[in-house]
């Protein structure tokens, strides 16, 4: 997908992690045009995925002196963006 409808699309998406996404793929195009000197016009979305990322393990107060566990899970966003006047590396 085109940067620029990637980021139509999180814009205009209602749900909580589209502004973490958004945050992430405009973090990505200003470091490839960075590093990189690839204007933004030719970056397309390769991969966009949300994987698992470490879990704080807490715990609440019970009755009777026991305790409940509570895990907040926490996660990593990777994007890989690619130019499409160059090939792709393997």
């Amino acid at each position: 997908m085109p940067v620029s409808d990637a980021v139509k699309a999180m814009q205009f998406n209602a749900r909580k992690g589209a502004f973490y996404i958004l945050k992430t793929l405009k973090t990505a195009i200003a470091a490839a045009g960075k590093n990189e000197e690839i204007l933004p016009e030719a970056l397309r979305v390769k991969i966009a995925v949300a994987e698992k990322g470490p879990v704080l393990k807490r715990f609440w107060p019970s009755a009777r002196g026991r305790a409940s566990p509570i895990q907040k899970r926490t996660c990593h966003i990777r994007i890989v963006l690619t130019d499409e006047k160059k090939p792709a590396k393997r």
